[in-house]
């Protein structure tokens, strides 16, 4: 015959140990507080609110820490850490230990990096550990400032300029990595000059190239282009330069 014991605990009410397999009711007493053992994470929760943020440097998400035991009022020292991301406002801290209040709860702020990212969390109380993640989706830029490095080239086989186009949003700054088409004009719009070495955006959202016209005999005003593409359109920044003569 299978004797074994299962208890279901409810806080603050009385409860009866019921023998699985003979169906036998044989003890009730008084339980004041509910440990839930079981699963490791059943002691302490964690959740991230918003669960998806914009890789921009800036932008956070709450989390959220609650140990599962109501009726406990001591305060417990929870290790939160993180794999991408950091905690807080400022610097560069993965590592925190936060204090829960009388209500069990406790809670602080992950920052975004500027890449594209799954932070993974971890929380842990002595050997209890619950998870959670958060996704750091790219950050699209919102405008385009163009650098053309000068307002005239000559047009030589050795003269280049070095421009740059500088990535900007309302919040923090675009995620890194994003890449840049560049163009160049004449006044009838025909396509002037070669591009050369273009890279994709740093950590500060600057894009660097070199603007190379050649030997060519035109002389006047070039429209200068950089452009990215984000959902659903373009971002485009433009500059002028002069193309004079040797």
């Amino acid at each position: 015959m299978n004797m074994t014991k299962r208890y279901i605990y409810k806080p603050g009410v009385a409860y009866c140990a019921i023998v699985v397999g003979a169906l036998l009711t044989f003890g009730c007493g008084y339980n004041p507080t509910d440990y839930k053992a079981g699963r490791p994470d059943s002691l302490v929760s964690m959740s991230a609110m918003p669960d998806t943020i914009p890789a921009d440097g800036q932008s956070t998400a709450t989390i959220l820490l609650v140990i599962q035991n109501p009726e406990d009022k001591e305060a417990r020292h929870v290790t939160l850490t993180t794999t991408s991301g950091a905690f807080g406002q400022t610097g560069t801290n993965q590592s925190v230990v936060l204090t829960t209040d009388s209500r069990g709860m406790a809670e602080t702020r992950l920052r975004a990096g500027l890449q594209v990212d799954e932070a993974l969390l971890e929380a842990s109380i002595g050997t209890l550990l619950t998870r959670a993640q958060v996704v750091f989706a790219r950050a699209w830029p919102e405008t385009c400032v163009v650098d053309p490095g000068g307002f005239t080239l000559a047009a030589t086989t050795n003269a280049t300029a070095s421009m740059t186009a500088m990535l900007l949003r309302t919040v923090g700054k675009p995620t890194q990595g994003i890449a840049v088409v560049y163009a160049a004009v004449d006044s009838m719009s025909r396509p002037i000059g070669e591009f050369r070495g273009a890279t994709l955006s740093d950590a500060s959202g600057v894009s660097t190239v070199q603007f190379w016209v050649g030997q060519t005999s035109y002389r006047g005003p070039a429209l200068i282009t950089a452009s990215v593409a984000v959902p659903g359109r373009a971002i485009i920044g433009s500059a002028k330069i002069q193309i004079v003569a040797p």
